[in-house]
C-alpha cells in the first residue's frame, strides 16, 4: 500500500511541476513578446483582406450587455466592407423569462435597423425562427443564411460571446496568419483570459476566475500549440513518437475562427449535443484538420457565484461525455480514424475522469495515509504544489497580465494571498460540476427528461 500510495503522490507532484514549467514558459514568452505585437501587417490593399463574419448568439440578455458588445465589436480594427457583425437570436427567447425589463430580439432588430438607416451596413441581425435546438442550432442556421446571401463565396466565420471583449486588431492578426499561409490554414483559435468582471467578483470567485486562466496556460495554449506543431511536420520516420504524443484538441466557442467551407467538410457544429465548441474542435481533429493558436486573448466574465461555476462546470463536463458521439459519427460517416487518433481519444478519456476522480481520489488516498507521517507529508506536499505554488508563480506575473487585460487584473496583496491561501478548496471542489451533471442527469432519466442546462449567468 505504501509503495501506491507514494507512486501516486510522487505522479502528482510531477504532473503539477510539469503544468507550473509550462505556465513559466508561456507567461514568459507573453512578457518578452506582448500579446499584440507579434505580428505585422502587410495589408495595405482592402481586397486582399478576407471577409471576416462574426457571429454572436443570443439569448436573453440584458439592454446593457448588448450594448456593451455592439460598442465594443464597431471599434474592431478592420475594413469596414470586409466585415459582418451578426447577432443571432433565437425563438426560444419567448419561452422562458429572464429579464422582464429586456426583449434581446426586439432591441437588437430595432438596433440594426437604427446603424443600417444611419448608413452602418457591418451590423446584421439573423433570428433562429424555432424554439427547439441549441446555440449550436442557432450558428448552423444563422450561417446557412449567410452563405445563401453574402457575395463572397469564402469567409471566415468568428464566433464570439455577448461578454467577448477580443482586442480590436485580432481580424487583423487572423487576416494576417490566413494569408501568410496562403489561405490553406482554415482554423484559428483565440484563447479566453477570465478576468473581464475581475474586480466585481466574491474572492471565492476571483480564485476561481484565476483557477479557469491557470488552466488557459497550463493546459489549452500548451497542448495546442504543440499539436499545431505535429501537424506541420513530416512525421514518417517518428511515427510511434508523433502517436505517442498525439492529443484531440477541443476548440473555444468565443475566439475561434474557421473557414466557412472547412466548417462544412466538418458537418456544421454538432447538434442534440452540449458543448458544441469543444466537440467541433475533436471533430477537426479527428479529420486531421490543424487549428492554429493565436498568441492574443479573448477577456471574457467569470462566473459570479458558486451556483453558476457549478452549472458551468458541469454544462462543460456534460460536453466532454459527449466525445464518444463525435468518434461514433466520424467512424459511422466511413471515415478512417488512424491509430494515433485512436490513441488521442483514449488518453482525452483519461483526463475527462480525473477532472471527475482526482480530487476524489486525492482526498481519499490522503486520508488513509494519516497513519504514515512520511507519506502523509509527501500527499500534502503534492497537493500543496498542485495549488498554491502553482497559483503563487502565476501571481508573480499578476502585472504583465493586468497590461494585456487592460487593467482588468490588479488584485491588491491581500487579495493574492487570500486567492493563493483558497487555491486548495477550489481544487477540491472541482469534481463537483462533473458531480452535478451526473446526479441530474439521472434524475432527468428517471423523470424521462431530455438533458438539458439552462444558459450560465455572469
Amino acid at each position: 500500500m505504501n509503495t501506491i500510495l507514494l507512486t501516486y503522490f510522487l505522479f502528482i507532484s510531477f504532473v503539477s511541476l510539469r503544468q507550473i514549467l509550462r505556465g513559466i514558459h508561456f507567461l514568459n514568452w507573453l512578457g518578452k513578446k506582448g500579446p499584440f505585437d507579434q505580428f505585422s501587417y502587410d495589408l495595405s490593399e482592402t481586397p486582399k483582406y478576407p471577409l471576416i463574419v462574426v457571429c454572436i448568439p443570443v439569448l436573453r440578455e440584458r439592454v446593457g450587455h448588448i450594448t456593451e458588445s455592439m460598442t465594443h465589436f464597431d471599434k474592431i480594427d478592420y475594413p469596414h466592407k470586409r466585415t459582418r457583425i451578426v447577432y443571432v437570436t433565437t425563438e426560444k427567447e419567448f419561452t422562458t423569462p429572464f429579464d422582464p425589463f429586456c426583449n434581446s430580439v426586439q432591441f437588437i432588430s430595432s438596433k440594426v435597423s437604427e446603424l443600417k438607416s444611419n448608413g452602418e451596413n457591418r451590423f446584421m441581425h439573423i433570428h433562429y425562427p424555432y424554439v427547439t435546438g441549441d446555440k449550436a442550432d442557432q450558428l448552423n442556421f444563422a450561417i446557412a443564411e449567410l452563405s445563401k446571401n453574402l457575395t463572397e463565396r469564402e469567409f471566415l466565420i468568428a464566433v464570439y460571446d455577448i461578454d467577448s471583449r477580443p482586442d480590436l486588431e485580432i481580424a487583423k492578426i487572423i487576416a494576417n496568419q490566413f494569408l501568410e499561409a496562403n489561405r490553406k490554414l482554415s482554423s484559428f483559435q483565440q484563447y479566453s483570459l477570465y478576468f473581464n468582471n475581475f474586480t466585481d467578483l466574491p474572492i471565492f470567485m476571483k480564485c476561481s476566475a484565476v483557477h479557469q486562466t491557470l488552466w488557459t496556460f497550463v493546459y489549452e495554449m500548451p497542448t495546442a500549440f504543440r499539436q499545431y506543431k505535429l501537424s506541420q511536420q513530416v512525421v514518417t520516420n517518428k511515427r510511434l513518437l508523433y502517436c505517442f504524443e498525439r492529443r484531440l484538441v477541443y476548440c473555444i466557442g468565443h475566439g475561434h475562427f474557421i473557414k466557412n467551407d472547412t466548417l462544412v467538410e466538418a458537418g456544421y457544429f454538432p447538434t442534440n449535443l452540449l458543448t458544441e465548441d469543444l466537440l467541433l474542435g475533436y471533430q477537426l481533429s479527428l479529420l486531421e484538420i490543424p487549428t492554429k493558436p493565436i498568441f492574443n486573448f479573448d477577456l471574457v466574465n467569470a462566473t459570479n457565484t458558486f451556483g453558476s461555476l457549478i452549472r458551468q462546470s458541469g454544462r462543460w463536463f456534460g460536453g466532454e461525455t459527449n466525445i464518444r458521439h463525435i468518434y461514433r459519427r466520424t467512424a459511422e460517416s466511413g471515415r478512417t480514424i488512424s491509430l494515433c487518433n485512436k490513441w488521442a481519444y483514449l488518453v482525452r478519456l483519461y483526463e475527462i475522469s480525473c477532472w471527475l476522480m482526482g480530487p476524489l481520489v486525492y482526498t481519499v488516498l490522503l486520508l488513509s495515509s494519516t497513519r504514515q507521517p512520511y507519506v502523509l507529508a509527501l500527499g500534502i506536499f503534492s497537493g500543496l504544489v498542485y495549488s498554491m505554488v502553482k497559483y503563487t508563480v502565476f501571481m508573480c506575473y499578476a502585472p504583465q497580465l493586468n497590461t494585456i487585460t487592460r487593467g482588468k487584473f490588479d488584485p491588491s496583496l491581500s487579495e493574492k494571498i487570500l486567492i493563493v491561501l483558497l487555491s486548495p478548496l477550489r481544487c477540491l471542489t472541482n469534481c463537483i460540476g462533473p458531480m452535478f451533471f451526473i446526479v441530474q442527469s439521472i434524475f432527468l432519466r428517471v423523470r424521462g427528461k431530455n438533458y438539458e442546462f439552462e444558459r450560465t449567468e455572469k
